[in-house]
């Protein structure tokens, strides 16, 4: 036997629509979370956010008023993580995303072959520290300038 209906903000719901009404609020959480995850900028992260709290706040009296159990675990989404590595279909990935081609050793031997500069002896690591790897190539072209 269902509970009486009864009336949250205006609306009256029956048991079933409280708990249809209680997962459509989780999956509104849900796509909130990923789209924080996806942001690209502060002011998105922090919209998504603050979207979040809305709805679950909203989840929370929406239950209480309903007498129904919140279930939190239902509000998880699942985000893949964030990888720094070279993904090799698409090319170069976090700090080297921004490079106009994939850096590779194939390919720092081959510009190197183009401008005729002998990679003897040369160790080929590319760091993920920006500011170390740019540093790194302007000392090593100021040493090949004196040459």
């Amino acid at each position: 036997m269902d509970p009486p209906p009864f009336k949250y903000e205006g609306k009256t719901y029956t048991h079933y629509e409280a708990t249809q009404q209680q997962r459509a609020i989780e999956r509104a959480v849900r796509k909130w979370k990923r789209r924080e995850a996806a942001a690209t900028n502060p002011e998105d992260k922090q919209a998504a956010q603050i979207r979040q709290r809305l709805l679950k706040q909203k989840y929370e009296e929406f239950s209480k008023a309903a007498h129904l159990r919140t279930q939190p675990e239902r509000m998880k989404a699942y985000v893949p993580p964030k990888s720094n590595t070279l993904n090799r279909r698409t090319g170069n990935a976090g700090v080297f995303a921004s490079l106009p081609e994939r850096m590779s050793k194939k390919r720092v031997k081959e510009v190197a072959k183009e401008f005729d500069i002998s990679l003897k002896g040369v160790t080929i690591n590319i760091d993920a520290d920006p500011e170390k790897w740019l540093k790194s190539l302007s000392s090593q072209g100021e040493r090949m300038h004196k040459q």
